[in-house]
This record gives C-alpha cells, sequence and structure tokens, in this order.
C-alpha cells in the first residue's frame, strides 16, 4: 500500500530517528502499560527498613499462582504478593520439616511446588490477617497449601519509612516515564514532519489527495500496534497506562496532519 509504503521510506532515510522513536515507545508503552509490575520490581529492590508482617505460601504447581496473586491483591490489607525464588521455597520446606524434628538434605530438590510472599499493610490488625490466610486456604484448597507462620511486627512501621519508599517509587517511576514521553514526542514529531515533506511532493507530483493524513493514520497506527505487543505478552495489562499512549501516539497524527509540510 502507497501510505504504509511513504511511512516506511520515511524511517529507513531516518534511521537514527527511527530507533529514537521505537525504543522511546516501547520503552514508555510499557512503563505505562506494565507498571504494577515495574512498582512491585521497584518495591522489591529497595532496602528492607522495617518489613511490613508477612507470610510464606507453598502452593501446588497445578494451582495458577498468578491468579491467587490477582484475587490476593485485590484485597484489602495486603500490600504486596511475589513469588520466592526455589531457595525459600527449600528454607520454608526445612523449616515446616523441621517443626516435626525431621532435618532436610542438602541434595533435596523442591516437589512441584510454588512459593508465595504475601505482605501485610503495616496497620492490619492480626485478626484481619487470619481471615486473609482462611481466605487464601479456601481460594487454593486446604489440601494444596501450606501457609507460614506470620512474620514481623503487627504494628505499624515507622511513618516515615513507608513515606520514604512511596515518595521514591512515585519519583523515579514518573521522571522514568516523563522522560520516555519526551524522546517519544520528540522522535515522533521529528519523523512527522518528514513525513509530511515526503507527502507534499507525492501529492504536488501525483495529485493524490489526503496522503499525508493517510500515511500518518495508517503508519502510526501500526507503530503503535507494535509497541503494544510486548505488553501484552507479559500479562496483566494497565489499560489505563495504554490509553495514556494511545492518546500521545494521536498526538503525532493530528500535529502531522494538520501542519504538513510547510514550505518556505
Amino acid at each position: 500500500m502507497l501510505y504504509l509504503k511513504l511511512f516506511g521510506e520515511v524511517l529507513i532515510k531516518n534511521p537514527l530517528r527511527a530507533i529514537g522513536f521505537f525504543l522511546s515507545g516501547f520503552t514508555l508503552c510499557f512503563f505505562l502499560g506494565q507498571s504494577e509490575r515495574l512498582q512491585d520490581n521497584l518495591m522489591s529492590n529497595l532496602p528492607s527498613m522495617g518489613e511490613a508482617p508477612h507470610f510464606f505460601a507453598l502452593v501446588d504447581k497445578k494451582i495458577n499462582s498468578e491468579g491467587i496473586r490477582r484475587k490476593l491483591m485485590e484485597l484489602p490489607g495486603v500490600s504486596a504478593v511475589r513469588n520466592i525464588s526455589k531457595d525459600q521455597i527449600k528454607a520454608q520446606l526445612g523449616e515446616v520439616i523441621g517443626d516435626v524434628g525431621i532435618d532436610l538434605p542438602e541434595s533435596f530438590v523442591a516437589p512441584s511446588i510454588s512459593g508465595l510472599k504475601i505482605s501485610f499493610a503495616p496497620e492490619l490488625e492480626a485478626r484481619s490477617q487470619k481471615l486473609i490466610k482462611k481466605y487464601l486456604a479456601r481460594l487454593t484448597g486446604e489440601e494444596e497449601v501450606t501457609l507460614g507462620p506470620t512474620i514481623g511486627s503487627q504494628k505499624k512501621t515507622t511513618d516515615w519509612i513507608n513515606s520514604f519508599k512511596s515518595s521514591l517509587k512515585l519519583k523515579v517511576g514518573g521522571l522514568l516515564v516523563l522522560l520516555a514521553a519526551l524522546l517519544y514526542l520528540v522522535f515522533g514529531l521529528s519523523l512527522g514532519s518528514e513525513l509530511g515533506r515526503e507527502a507534499y511532493l507525492v501529492e504536488r507530483f501525483s495529485r493524490r489527495k489526503n496522503v499525508v493524513k493517510v500515511s500518518a493514520a495508517l503508519g502510526y497506527l501500526a507503530s503503535a500496534a507494535l509497541m503494544l505487543i510486548p505488553v501484552f505478552i507479559f500479562g496483566k495489562v494497565n489499560l489505563a497506562g495504554v490509553l495514556i499512549f494511545a492518546s500521545l501516539s494521536l498526538i503525532f497524527f493530528f500535529v502531522t496532519s494538520t501542519r504538513g509540510w510547510k514550505t518556505a
């Protein structure tokens, strides 16, 4: 198709801008579409300062742990649900078996189970913590899950610690999104200017109309769809973030189709 071909030719003629456009677009799209996953990873990598109350759960692998995670995160009082490593699973099994006076051999290989670390909100009462544990047992089936004891203080952690971690998460995430958005806009509008120039020449010599509008619509739509694919591959998507990304992509179309290419 002429219009997509024209958009592709603009990308080929401007390789550095095209690379910058797609790299910043993929990054922004992932930041916005997978914001929850990125926030969890960021928080898990922060230093542990007065860790909130939590417990470990060992679940049979035939149970959908990702589905369990989503349902638990919907509960008030649950601040985080994360998968744990094989070493942590082995450590939790060692504690369970150790309670009955049996030592776990060093060569022991963990069976087909997955592990979750469920963190409570610092202010959550002990009674509410027990209710969440009972809900998890009902959700998976009591025979399919082993719940560890609650670890950590049941009192509020220091307010400044929680405030610091939340503030840091927002500031770092906000700066990354802002930087990616600015680069995405700069490269996208720059390519739009080149597209307007090429479309102007096509319209002038082939007597076609609306070349810039159709080329911009199809080109930016195809680019946005390509950038969204990895976001959906990674699972649960932040639809609000996707809509923000789509709105930014629409700016390219409106600016390019309205401005076109201004001759001297």
